[in-house]
């Protein structure tokens, strides 16, 4: 690892090792330009001149814990992804890769002379990787539609070339897509961070599910919560429970069993007959018992055959009605009046 220290007219450049460094001839390193201010030198502070150009020994940086005559090198950044930033349940991981070698950003997508959008062939190679890295870890068990995700990551990269972090971990996200997750919109949470002139350089990722802390609806017909929005909104959680809600069950009175049924044909048929039947059977059973119970119930019988008058006050049938108008020794003929 090199540090560059840069002056108002000169520059000078430091090893791991902390040795005296010659600046270069002809020119002025500002060093103690601090130690300048407080002392109230205007002069060397307004032209930057304070010691001429000889052995150079590096300032001391603040937070390092490292005076300028240590020779012992800075410890390496070591974090663990169970852990960093907080610690999490090692049940709940469902992938976890360490790509090795230097980690790459998204890139912007380019535009070919006929306006066709592609994404560079680097980037395209990198994401394919991770996501192959991500397959062997999931067991290509397939993408999890339902489920909430954090995605927590660490970039080593081997020099001190500035990259934003975002854009790495835009590349992760994207490579897990479909292989983790159905669509990155799933990813709740996200962590990351990037370590520079690393002596190894590489790409840690980790994603475990969590869960959706944002309020959730009800299916209507199990009770099961359900993921609703506002431009479509969802009643059930399935095709089955939207077919269960639009049927009620009701109790056959012949068969006494429960049977389901569509809910406008029920009102229609209860509303008609007064009662529906599971089958057609049942409906032709009740049907028989129903007349067989008319025949049985109390008769009104004629007085004088024995056949079945229609009301009670008619004490004769029809036939023996007839047959009495014709009987001259009947009631009729003895109070007609002689011709």
């Amino acid at each position: 690892m090199r540090d560059t220290f840069r002056g108002n007219f000169g520059t000078a450049t430091v090893s791991d090792s902390k040795r005296a460094v010659p600046a270069p001839p002809g020119r002025y390193v500002v060093t103690d330009m601090e130690s300048a201010c407080k002392t109230g030198d205007n002069e060397r502070v307004r032209t930057g001149a304070s010691t001429p150009a000889g052995p150079y020994t590096p300032p001391l940086v603040r937070g390092s814990g490292m005076s300028p005559q240590s020779t012992a090198a800075p410890p390496l950044v070591d974090l663990d992804l169970i852990s960093w930033p907080y610690q999490i349940d090692p049940t709940a991981v469902a992938a976890r890769i360490c790509f090795t070698g230097a980690p790459l950003g998204k890139e912007r997508a380019r535009y070919t002379k006929r306006g066709h959008v592609y994404t560079p062939g680097r980037t395209k190679e990198y994401e394919e990787a991770l996501s192959t890295l991500f397959m062997d870890a999931t067991n290509r068990a397939g993408p999890d539609a339902d489920s909430c995700f954090v995605l927590r990551c660490l970039f080593f990269r081997p020099n001190r070339q500035r990259i934003d972090c975002d854009n790495l971990m835009k590349a992760v996200s994207d490579a897990a897509t479909g292989v983790v997750w159905k669509d990155d919109s799933q990813v709740v949470e996200i962590a990351g961070r990037v370590v520079l002139s690393h002596p190894e350089p590489r790409a840690e990722a980790l994603i475990y599910r969590t869960d959706d802390p944002s309020p959730r609806e009800k299916c209507a017909a199990c009770g099961v919560t359900i993921i609703s929005f506002p431009a479509r909104p969802r009643r059930y959680c399935s095709v089955a429970c939207s077919n269960a809600s639009k049927r009620m069950t009701l109790t056959c009175p012949q068969c006494k069993l429960n049977f389901t049924l569509a809910k406008a044909a029920a009102e229609r048929s209860i509303r008609r007959n007064g009662r529906t039947f599971c089958s057609l059977s049942c409906s032709v059973k009740n049907a028989r018992a129903v007349r067989d119970g008319h025949k049985s119930r109390k008769l009104f019988r004629c007085g004088r055959c024995g056949n079945q008058v229609s009301r009670p006050e008619y004490k004769l049938c029809r036939p023996c009605f007839l047959e009495t108008k014709s009987d001259p020794n009947s009631i009729r003929w003895s109070r007609a009046k002689p011709a």
